[in-house]
Order: structure tokens, then sequence, then C-alpha cells
């Protein structure tokens, strides 16, 4: 496929902070205009916003040492800028191959107001009718692109929104990526590197999804609960309504390590509540628990910054530990056969409704993060919901 020379223009629209609606316009009004006249006015070039960044004086943050092998290079730069709205992280990089060259610009904030940054994009670069989009299964992200033309090139505007009220945003601009190529990777689902499926009777139960919630209906009996992969490092916990909630506000969590997993192995045939611990903290106490609590502070920042959200803060807690077997080794599911504190058998809920979280290790490493002796981790809540009002006489239950 001959490769055609075009631009991305993407805005990434997720949670932030809270702002009053009159700032949020100004700010986020602002920040599209800053966005159309450093990254939209030509086409992304390293050097040219490298010299625009000096001039302007902003604060260099990061830069990835040129990186050259086997006939690719990578480069990489970013940094701090402040505005009376407040601050913004400005972003370019490059990667050169044989087949095409791909160098982005991207704007960066938290606090901007993500339906004021549509519409500004669309009036300042006169976007007509959405080419595609796309709302995934999953309830986000939320993935729009339209078609514009930039002098000869081609461009693509694309937008893609977390959720559907949301603050802090991240646009970028790439440049010299085949089109047809680069729709199928937009509009592509994302896959999910820690799977969840449950199995009774010897057959999976598919899930009716509302949102990020997947309902399983069962018969009133064992079950078992698949996440295969060790490198998930998946724990369980039912929850009630409230604290599903909080658990749930962001797509990620931030938690301390050695909450995650808590619980008794020999229990983990049980559903069961941890009705000791709760999942409810502030970041302020979550990061006071740390051993160096600033250095825990400027990390979580630059997570947010990496995210363009904040993760949530979270005390992680499960019930028990049901994904390791009696030689406390990982095998790949759990195996529920009793509900309750006292282990009474899953017949006794029949009819009832259950909320759980499965909590999985995000699959990008927080190693990467200064936490310190990995006291905090990054983990993705699962939740579900455990509906045992099934009556099916082919459903065989498992031994």
């Amino acid at each position: 496929m001959q490769n055609l020379k075009i631009a991305l223009v993407a805005v990434f629209c997720l949670c932030g902070c809270l702002t009053s609606p009159a700032h949020a316009d100004a700010r986020s009004t602002a920040l599209a205009s800053r966005f159309v006249s450093l990254c939209t006015k030509s086409l992304p070039d390293f050097d040219r916003i490298d010299k625009v960044a000096a001039l302007m004086k902003l604060i260099e943050q990061d830069e990835l040492a040129p990186i050259s092998s086997a006939g690719e290079s990578v480069r990489a730069k970013n940094w701090k800028g402040v505005d009376s709205g407040g601050d913004y992280r400005l972003a370019v990089s490059e990667k050169i191959s044989r087949m095409r060259q791909l160098t982005s610009c991207e704007i960066s904030s938290r606090d901007a107001d993500a339906s004021v940054i549509r519409r500004e994009i669309i009036a300042r670069l006169k976007l007509g009718k959405p080419l595609r989009e796309s709302i995934p299964q999953s309830g986000f992200p939320i993935t729009t692109a339209w078609k514009l033309a930039i002098g000869a090139d081609k461009v693509l505007v694309v937008l893609t929104q977390a959720f559907p009220e949301s603050r802090g945003i991240k646009l970028s601009v790439q440049r010299e990526i085949p089109e047809a190529d680069l729709l199928a990777s937009l509009f592509e689902e994302p896959v999910d590197q820690c799977p969840l499926r449950i199995y009774q009777g010897g057959q999976e139960i598919l899930p009716t999804v509302t949102g990020l919630l997947k309902t399983f209906k069962l018969v009133a009996d064992s079950f078992k609960l698949e996440v295969s992969s060790a490198d998930c490092h998946p724990a369980m916990t039912l929850v009630d309504k409230h604290e599903l909630d909080f658990i749930t506000q962001t797509p990620l969590i931030f938690s301390r390590r050695d909450v995650f997993g808590a619980g008794n192995t020999e229990t983990g045939a049980t559903l069961s509540y941890n009705v000791r611990d709760r999942p409810y903290v502030t970041l302020g106490a979550l990061l006071g628990l740390a051993r160096d609590a600033e250095a825990a502070k400027l990390a979580y920042e630059a997570l947010c910054d990496n995210l363009t959200y904040c993760p949530a803060p979270v005390m992680a807690y499960a019930s028990a530990w049901p994904f390791l077997g009696a030689d406390r080794m990982f095998r790949g599911y759990a195996e529920f056969k009793w509900f309750g504190r006292v282990a009474s058998p899953i017949s006794k809920i029949s009819g009832k409704v259950l909320l759980a979280v499965v909590y999985t290790r995000w699959r990008e490493s927080p190693e990467e993060h200064a936490w310190g002796h990995n006291e905090f981790q990054i983990l993705k809540p699962n939740p579900i919901a455990l509906d045992f009002s099934v009556s099916d006489p082919g459903l065989v239950p498992l031994n």
C-alpha cells in the first residue's frame, strides 16, 4: 500500500479535577488555541517544536536519549508550561524507520473541559461530519474521527473521550501514517490483557454488559472464575453498590501493595465480604503511608500526567486468595463453592445478585515509576455482578 502523507489530530478527553464552569471554559479555550498554534499550523517537526519550546522558556521535563537500531531511530522530549489557567504539558516525538517517519506534537492537561475542547477544535479547524465514530462495549474510550485538508496534506482529526462527562485532555498531531492503517488502529477494540471468564456446568457463561459492569446469570451452585495469566495477579472481593462506585470511578486505581490480595487461602472457595476493611481512602492519607511521602507524591503526579487523569486512590482489599491452590501456587482460576463467613452452600443465596470486583495488575509495570520499595501499584478494577436467579435443569453444577 502506498504511504500517504497525512496528519492525525487526536483529542484524548479523560477524567481530572473539578473547576468552575467559567474557569473551565476559559482554560479549555486557551488550551485549544495553544494547540492549534503549536501543532496544527504546519505538520509537526521535532526540531521546530524543540526551538519553539526554548523560545517560550518552557520547563524541560524529560528527554528520551536518541535510540538507533536496525534501521530505526527514536527520540522524544516534553516540557511543562504554565499559563493563567494552570499547567499543561507539551511533548514531541519522532520515529524514523525504512518505511516511514512518524512525528507527534502533543499538548495535554488534566483540568481542561472535554466538551469545550471538542467544541473549540470543531470550530477552529472547521470540521464537518465525522468520518467515523466508535463506542466500545466497555463504555470507553469513545473515538470520533474527521477528515480535514491542511494544505496539500490529508489529515485526520480524532477525538477520544474516556467518559461521557470528563476533564483532562490530550491533543496530538501525528504525520506520515498510511491512512488505512491509521483508521484500523484507531478503531480497533483494545485487547484486554487480563480477560475474565466464568464457567458453570462445564460451559462458559457469557455476560451481559452495561457500561463497565458485566453481569453473569448463574445457577445457585459452584462455579469457576478464570483469569489465566499469572502476570495479572488477580484478587477478588464482594462489595456493595457504594463501594463499587468508589472503586470504579477511574479506569485504573492507585493502591498500596500490601493490601492487594490480602486474605486466607483456606477460605479461597468462599464468596464473602471483607467486613472489616473498606476501600475508602484519601490520596493524602495513602501517600502518608509511604517511607518517602514527597517522592511518592511526585511519582504519582508524573503518572497522572502520563495518563492524563489521576487514578483514584483505593485501599484494594480482597477477601481471600481464591486464585491460589492449596500449595499456594497460582492456578489461573478461582472455584467458589460456599458463601458467607460461616461458609454456607451457595444454594442459600438463590435469587440474589452479588456485586464484586476482581482486581488485576496493570500490564504496564509500575516499577517504571519511583514508588520506592514498590510500596504502591496501579490496578485495574473489573466490576462484575453474579446473578443467582437462573433455574436451568440443563446446566449441570460443577462437582
